[in-house]
C-alpha cells in the first residue's frame, strides 16, 4: 500500500467510525488488573514536541523524527522512552501529558520516526508483498541510528525495562518484529491492531528471555474484524512460548488513528506506571 493509498484508507475509516472506550474482552497477563482509564487530553502543552530531519546513512536519504519531552525536561537526566513507527500518526502528547502532571506515570520521551512511500515494505517482513532489503535497511536505522541518537541526545533509557516498541496497523508487525530480533532491546511493546504480520515467521523468531520477558499489549476495536483476528493469533503464539501478554478489544472501536491515541495513554500507564 502506497502513502496516498494508506492516507485515503484511514481517512475514510476515521470518519465513519465512532470510538467507545467499553472493553469487550480483556485478558492481561493471566492475573486480574484494574485497566487504567483513558485520560482526557491537555488543550495546551507544557512540553515541548520537537520535529527533526534526520539524515540517515543506512537510508541515504533524511526521514523526519518526531519527539516528545516532557515538562520540566533535563537533558542530563534519563528518561522512559516509546519509540513509535509512523511518527506521531498514532501518539497524543496532549494525552499522554495530564498522566506525567498528574504522576501517574514518569516523565517520559516518545520518539516517532514518519514512515515513508514504501512504508508497508519497511515494516512487515516475509510476505509476498515484502521487500527484505528495505525491511533490513529501515531496521538498521531504527535500531542503529535512531535508538542510540535518542539515548545520547534526548536523554532516552538505556535500560530495557524502560524502553517501549509501538506500532498500528502494518507498524504492528513492525513492533513485533523488532522485539523479537531485538530482545534485550525492548522490555514492553505495544501492538495495535494487527495487520500483516507473517505469524509462522514470528513464531519462530520469538526467543525467550531469560531474565526478564518483554511484556506484550495487543490492542483493536471490535469493528476491525481482521485486528482482532490477527491480534488474538498472536496472542495464541506468545501464550505458547509462555511470554506475558495483555489482550483488548475496544467495543465500537475501528481501525483508527484516534483508537490508538487513546489506549496508547492506558498502555504506558500500564508499563511504566509503577516506576518511581
Amino acid at each position: 500500500m502506497n502513502r496516498l493509498m494508506h492516507s485515503l484508507y484511514w481517512a475514510t475509516i476515521l470518519v465513519t467510525v465512532s470510538l467507545s472506550v467499553t472493553i469487550q474482552i480483556q485478558r492481561a497477563w493471566g492475573e486480574s488488573i484494574d485497566r487504567p482509564e483513558v485520560p482526557e487530553p491537555v488543550e495546551e502543552l507544557k512540553g515541548e514536541v520537537k520535529t527533526i530531519d534526520f539524515d540517515s546513512k543506512n537510508l541515504g536519504d533524511t526521514r523526519v523524527v518526531k519527539v516528545y519531552l516532557p515538562p520540566g525536561y533535563d537533558k542530563k537526566k534519563r528518561y522512559p522512552v516509546v519509540y513509535s513507527a509512523d511518527g506521531f500518526d498514532s501518539v497524543s502528547p496532549e494525552r499522554i501529558e495530564p498522566l506525567i502532571t498528574s504522576g501517574k506515570i514518569p516523565p517520559l520521551i516518545i520518539v516517532g520516526t514518519e514512515n515513508s512511500e514504501k512504508r508497508f515494505q519497511e515494516y512487515v517482513p516475509d510476505t509476498p508483498m515484502s521487500d527484505k532489503e528495505a525491511f533490513e535497511t529501515h531496521e538498521k536505522f531504527f535500531i542503529e541510528e535512531v535508538i542510540p541518537w535518542a539515548e545520547k541526545e534526548l536523554g532516552a533509557s538505556k535500560k530495557r525495562k524502560l524502553r517501549a516498541v509501538y506500532g498500528c496497523s502494518n507498524g504492528g508487525p513492525f513492533a513485533l518484529t523488532m522485539s523479537t530480533r531485538h530482545p534485550d532491546l525492548f522490555g514492553h511493546v505495544f501492538a495495535f491492531m494487527v495487520y500483516a504480520l507473517n505469524k509462522d515467521t514470528f513464531g519462530e523468531e520469538l526467543k525467550e528471555h531469560k531474565n526478564d520477558a518483554t511484556r506484550y499489549i495487543l490492542v483493536a476495536g471490535s469493528e476491525d474484524e481482521n485486528g482482532v483476528k490477527e491480534n488474538q493469533e498472536v496472542e495464541e503464539i506468545l501464550k505458547e512460548k509462555k511470554f506475558p501478554v495483555s489482550l483488548w478489544v475496544i467495543e465500537g472501536g475501528g481501525h483508527t488513528h484516534e483508537l490508538c491515541k487513546e489506549q496508547l495513554s492506558v498502555c504506558v500507564q500500564m508499563a511504566f506506571g509503577k516506576i518511581k
